[in-house]
């Protein structure tokens, strides 16, 4: 894993093999740090199933997730590599009105949604430009 900090947030890349990961009721209870996570899949499959949303992402995919509501996340083995980049936005920073980000969460976020909206002074490229310093630190 490679991080860039950035004001209140974080992008990290991730490179791992398959595996599922889970945050019940009783996580949320332990520790609720109150962030949303954008989630781009560089390479793999990843299934998020959060509140009623569910995404199944490829390469290219997009979606939001937080740890406020418990989340089932699958990271599918597909005979390659799982690559990923998150984007930490804590919830009270994310410029939407109230309980708009919830409506979006395990909901593919396509490019043409207006997820601008969503990254605020992070628009989708420079997201992808600050996934791609993430993967040039890690070299």
């Amino acid at each position: 894993m490679e991080s860039v900090g950035l004001p209140y947030s974080q992008v990290a890349a991730f490179d791992f093999s398959p595996m599922a990961a889970r945050r019940s009721p009783a996580h949320i209870r332990r520790q609720d740090p109150e962030h949303h996570f954008l989630v781009l899949v560089r390479e793999g499959a990843v299934r998020l199933e959060q509140k009623r949303g569910v995404a199944c992402l490829g390469p290219g995919g997009m979606a939001l997730f937080s740890t406020s509501h418990p989340l089932t996340c699958d990271f599918l083995d597909k005979g390659g590599p799982l690559r990923l980049t998150l984007l930490r936005l804590p919830r009270a920073v994310l410029p939407l009105p109230d309980g708009r980000a919830d409506r979006m969460l395990a909901e593919p976020l396509p490019d043409s949604s207006g997820s601008g909206t969503l990254l605020g002074p992070y628009p989708p490229d420079r997201f992808l430009l600050l996934s791609a310093v993430a993967q040039r630190v890690r070299r």
